[in-house]
């Protein structure tokens, strides 16, 4: 697994796919020995950056899944069967499955109370967080459907939060594009006030085809979507 960690962030590095690939790397690059401030968690110690997300909460309809995924281990461990023995869950795209259809599940209060998931030692800290999701009826037009709070499964990051509305997007600081559902999607922060990257699912896994989930951010390959010209539109839907 260790060997596959390292090809995995070579091509991270080589590529930046995508928002979630760009993840991988970043909670990856401790496995792989490299000490980047940015890629290293234990090198950012910043605990500046605000957050939005309390008012969201109130402010959008809430929705979640009808099933609970089944899981193993002590009680309160919420880990999926599907990951059981995984060191990192980009490894396999059944458990990343398992963690987003798990943390789907959930209300807003049980979201975010839920308490993360550690892999590999503690290289990779999986958490459930409260998303806003604003899913577009129109791209073109940029017409809003509806706006729902969402559990979402993420990585954290050790990277100082902040509204992925306010400033210019980069890597971490934006909103994601599920373009099959025309939905953008803003994740919290973590209860750290850490970056929580996600929404987390098949798309994330090392190997997947990329396309599936976009980054609303400017120099990426490949570009953000479409649908993220609707950015400025799901920043201000309530």
């Amino acid at each position: 697994m260790r060997d596959l960690d390292l090809e995995r962030c070579h091509d991270r590095t080589r590529s930046r796919l995508s928002f979630f690939f760009a993840t991988l790397l970043s909670a990856g690059l401790a496995a792989c020995g490299d000490s980047t401030p940015e890629a290293s968690a234990t090198d950012s110690t910043s605990t500046s950056g605000s957050t939005s997300t309390g008012t969201e909460t109130n402010a959008i309809t809430e929705t979640t899944g009808t099933t609970e995924t089944s899981t193993t281990g002590a009680p309160g461990d919420w880990r999926p069967a599907a990951c059981d023995d995984l060191e990192s869950p980009f490894l396999d795209a059944e458990c990343l499955v398992a963690l987003q259809d798990s943390c789907q599940a959930l209300s807003s209060d049980a979201c975010v109370a839920r308490e993360p998931l550690d892999f590999g030692d503690g290289q990779y800290q999986i958490r459930c967080g409260w998303a806003k999701v604003v899913r577009f009826a129109d791209v073109e037009t940029c017409a809003v459907a509806e706006v729902l709070g969402r559990c979402e499964a993420g990585i954290e990051q050790l990277i100082p939060c902040s509204d992925a509305c306010i400033g210019e997007p980069d890597l971490y600081h934006s909103l994601a594009a599920v373009v099959a559902s025309a939905e953008l999607i803003k994740m919290p922060c973590s209860p750290t006030n850490s970056v929580l990257d996600g929404p987390l699912g098949a798309h994330s896994a090392v190997g997947a085809e990329p396309g599936a989930v976009g980054t609303c951010a400017d120099d990426i390959v490949p570009p953000p979507p479409p649908l993220c010209a609707c950015r400025d539109v799901a920043c201000q839907s309530e």
